[in-house]
């Protein structure tokens, strides 16, 4: 008679997908996967970047 809400309100249920796009959307609308996913690319960004830092001096004053 009466439909139960799920808590946290319900969203509309995602398209079955196969393939590749399929796949990334996986990845996206799994939260652990999601959360993985962007760990880890921040991590590869922040070793490329402290890499391009190599031989900088932070300390060093500037030329007056």
């Amino acid at each position: 008679m009466f439909k139960v809400m799920p808590a946290g309100g319900a969203s509309a249920p995602r398209p079955d997908r196969s393939g590749i796009k399929g796949k990334i959307m996986g990845l996206y609308y799994d939260p652990f996967k999601w959360s993985l996913v962007k760990s880890v690319g921040f991590f590869l960004f922040g070793i490329r970047t402290a890499r391009d830092f190599i031989g900088f001096d932070v300390l060093n004053p500037a030329p007056q």
